[in-house]
């Protein structure tokens, strides 16, 4: 998010997502301040699936809120949703992210290349 258009953008994107099914999205909030969000995306009622994603702002990294979001979004998948696999994708270098499923037992089951594209706005 680079600006207060791109939230707009995304939150009405993410209401969108949501009233066609395919996503179900959650604020995360600390001491009453929003500090990240999380979600399952992809979902696929058809084969009962879908992908967990996350993100956190810096200053509330290593003290499990994510692990924790995690846990909760996962038995609301399987218990509420009657997903039957919930997966997590992270980019391979990005370590603290890595480190969740790890914590969570999933189990890797590939790399996949050029997956995502990702770019990096150049005016930051």
């Amino acid at each position: 998010m680079q600006s207060i258009d791109d939230f707009r953008d995304y939150v009405r994107i993410s209401k969108l997502l949501y009233q066609q099914e395919k996503e179900i999205s959650f604020v995360i909030i600390l001491n009453e301040i929003t500090v990240g969000r999380i979600g399952l995306h992809h979902l696929n009622s058809k084969n009962k699936s879908a992908s967990i994603g996350y993100w956190l702002a810096k200053d509330a990294e290593g003290k499990g809120i994510v692990t924790k979001s995690c846990k909760l979004i996962i038995a609301f998948g399987f218990q509420q949703l009657d997903l039957e696999r919930i997966e997590v994708k992270v980019a391979v270098n990005n370590l603290k992210s890595e480190a969740i499923p790890r914590r969570l037992n999933f189990k890797l089951e590939g790399i996949l290349r050029r997956a995502e594209l990702v770019t990096i706005n150049s005016s930051i």
